[in-house]
């Protein structure tokens, strides 16, 4: 049987670690915003490593986190990327249409 100092102690354990993680959700999440709109300026390769990175992370957390804070991630996505992504499930970045390739200019 457990004592109330070591649920307290897992208690607040848990909230730090929620802490941690949905601060680093904010940051992913202002990397992606300040990067959807440059897309046409990224490589597709470049742009296939952001977005691998970015739905991996996004995976991990939806384990952490559990289904109904990763709807919560997934709305907040920017609308270029959370298109494709179902309530509470993943698209893997294989699937991702990756930007147009420019032309080259004569």
């Amino acid at each position: 049987m457990r004592t109330w100092e070591s649920r307290v102690a897992e208690t607040l354990m848990r909230i730090v670690e929620n802490s941690i993680l949905s601060l680093t959700l904010l940051m992913v999440n202002q990397l992606m915003a300040f990067i959807t709109p440059r897309i046409s300026q990224i490589q597709e390769i470049e742009y296939l490593v952001i977005t691998s990175f970015y739905y991996s992370f996004l995976d991990d957390a939806s384990k952490y986190l559990g289904k109904e804070m990763f709807y919560h991630v997934k709305t907040a996505l920017p609308n270029e990327l959370s298109f494709s992504l179902p309530c509470c499930a993943l698209v893997h970045p294989s699937t991702i249409k990756p930007p147009c390739k420019r032309t080259k200019r004569k």
